[in-house]
């Protein structure tokens, strides 16, 4: 099959990196808009060849899947940019957006039959090409959404990723934002919340306060501020709703410890137990 990775930051480098691991039968094309990022790619083999989407000819022989591996923002513009190559049999387009809204506007006047949505439930506070990990997605979930995707389509991305270990979970798109809302979306929001106060208190050698919990916790505010702010602001109604429940379940925790509530200790072991039980 030939593989057409297009944006070969952390993720897209690594779904190359993973498909020489595991010593696929693929032709991996990329393509990326800093082309230092593509000479990096070719000199140290991620990838076999680049090429340009804008002029990709494929046929209904190809027996190809195109990969959009870029910010959200910039993924629905590439989608816009693929309508040649929509509803061509043996070629799937998908894409690895924490996000799909977007996209279900951008091409609520097409109905391309062979996109079908995709998310890995993987990823890293890292971001380039450099930092591509061949084991990233080893027995994590993706989820899979279809568009107005037929079977065909559909068992091309779910085969692939079932190549590379990844767990396919298929959700409606429709329902995909809310969801990753509450699950991705709004940690990364806390984290950063968190960070604004500590930055605020102006605590001295924070470094030397600070366990390996805070330091874990706080992992994720490495990412790539561009991408979050995407996120952020392209999923704003689901994500305000939900900073509005944090807010509420804050206060409740809040009063219960300002009140020495006997309960206290009844509710920190039910959270406990549903972490242990859903995690």
């Amino acid at each position: 099959m030939n593989i057409y990775i297009i944006g070969l930051g952390l993720i897209g480098s690594s779904i190359a990196r993973a498909i020489r691991k595991k010593q696929l039968n693929h032709k991996i094309y990329g393509y990326d808009i800093d082309f230092d990022s593509v000479k990096y790619a070719l000199k140290e083999n991620i990838i076999d060849e680049s090429f340009s989407y804008e002029n990709i000819d494929l046929d209904a022989s190809s027996n190809s899947l195109i990969i959009v591996a870029a910010s959200p923002t910039v993924s629905a513009t590439i989608f816009s940019q693929l309508q040649h190559l929509f509803n061509i049999k043996s070629l799937a387009i998908t894409d690895v957006c924490s996000i799909k809204n977007h996209l279900l506007n951008e091409l609520s006047g097409t109905n391309a039959a062979n996109i079908v949505f995709s998310h890995p439930m993987a990823g890293s506070h890292l971001s380039g090409v450099e930092s591509g990990n061949e084991d990233l997605f080893d027995n994590k979930y993706v989820v899979i959404s279809p568009f107005k995707s037929e079977n065909e389509a559909i068992k091309i991305v779910e085969d692939f990723w079932c190549s590379l270990d990844v767990i396919p979970h298929t959700i409606k798109a429709e329902d995909h934002d809310s969801l990753l809302s509450a699950t991705s979306h709004l940690p990364h929001i806390l984290v950063y919340a968190l960070l604004q106060y500590l930055q605020e208190k102006d605590i001295q050698h924070l470094e030397k306060v600070s366990g390996g919990g805070l330091q874990s916790l706080l992992r994720i505010g490495s990412s790539s501020p561009k991408m979050w702010s995407d996120i952020f602001l392209l999923n704003k109604n689901n994500l305000t709703r939900d900073i509005d429940a944090i807010i509420e379940a804050l206060n409740m925790l809040k009063s219960e410890i300002n009140h020495e509530s006997s309960s206290l200790i009844d509710l920190l072991a039910s959270l406990k137990n549903f972490k242990e039980d859903t995690l």
